[in-house]
């Protein structure tokens, strides 16, 4: 049974509500076209040139001139770009994440040195010192022979325009783990603060394949790694310090909402949180607490602790 908030709790939020501490927010997706929904020219194939990328999704372009895809339920389903062509002649099938349009992009090639990379110009430039969660959602495509790691996330404050693999370029966000799903889309994210006023994103493997760990998927198969992607987000952390308070023995208590969970710094015997009205929406007992179902808004958090209880507002 889920408690509710009582009396003696709620009379005391009640006359103490506007002193309560900080709370935390996240701003807007900083990614134009981050689910490649907005397209252009649509090929009945995959993209053979830079410039049919181009013209197939707004705002996302090569960096390296090499020719990263589109696929799309928006084409008929015997191109071989369509999600739902099963042939031979297309490489797996995987339907969008969300909306009907993702990219796809080189990560391996047997026998050549040959990336792929996806870029595209932020929204705004990103703030120094400001924190952002960078999330985006992979898979890797049916037949491939192999699967990698390193697909990283490289932040610029000025366009990246290289012929060739960006060898080199150290990424501010790597995947160090191989990812060999083919079923579903795996979700990555990461969290960063920013040293530049970085205006670019640029998503692909920045390292050779020597550096590279390339793992054995379906042999047989073709002899190279390819990526699905979908979903890409920077959201800025517009608050992003951590809420602490202070006991009368001076213990301290922490904690942080990040990314649709709120974490504790504290082993927490229980953590409850409530709607304003005194509703319990949450109940945790061990080190994060997920919020991702709640509507936006103030909520009432209530911790015990190593025999203290904490109250503390907090929106979500």
């Amino acid at each position: 049974m889920i408690p509710k908030l009582s009396k003696n709790l709620f009379y005391f939020l009640a006359t103490a509500f506007f002193s309560l501490s900080t709370f935390y927010v996240r701003g807007q997706n900083l990614v134009p076209n981050g689910d490649f929904e907005i397209t252009g020219n649509l090929p009945c194939g995959w993209c053979t040139s830079t410039t049919i990328f181009m013209n197939a999704t707004q705002d996302w372009y090569a960096p390296n001139y090499a020719t990263p895809d589109i696929i799309s339920l928006g084409v008929p389903s015997n191109c071989s770009n369509s999600p739902l062509n099963m042939s031979s002649i297309n490489y797996g099938y995987q339907l969008p994440n969300s909306g009907e349009t993702y990219a796809g992009f080189y990560t391996a090639v047997f026998g050549l040195e040959y990336h792929e990379y996806i870029e595209v110009k932020l929204i705004q430039p990103m703030v120094i010192g400001s924190k952002y969660i960078i999330k985006f959602y992979l898979s890797l495509r049916d037949n491939c022979r192999w699967s990698t790691n390193n697909i990283g996330v490289k932040f610029s404050d000025a366009n990246i325009s290289v012929a060739g693999n960006l060898y080199g370029i150290i990424p501010e966000i790597n995947h160090a783990n191989v990812i060999s799903d083919t079923a579903n889309w795996v979700l990555v994210k990461d969290t960063i603060q920013a040293t530049d006023p970085w205006e670019y994103l640029v998503i692909g493997n920045f390292y050779p394949d020597s550096l590279t760990t390339i793992s054995m998927n379906n042999p047989g198969q073709w002899v190279y790694a390819y990526y699905y992607i979908d979903d890409i987000s920077v959201e800025q952390l517009i608050s992003n310090e951590i809420s602490s308070v202070m006991d009368t023995n001076q213990r301290e208590f922490k904690f942080e909402l990040l990314n649709q969970e709120i974490l504790f710094y504290n082993d927490i015997q229980i953590a409850r949180l409530f709607t304003i009205t005194g509703q319990c929406v949450g109940l945790a007992n061990s080190n994060s607490m997920n919020v991702s179902g709640l509507v936006q808004g103030l909520y009432i958090m209530e911790v015990e602790i190593e025999g203290m209880r904490i109250i503390r507002k907090i929106k979500i």
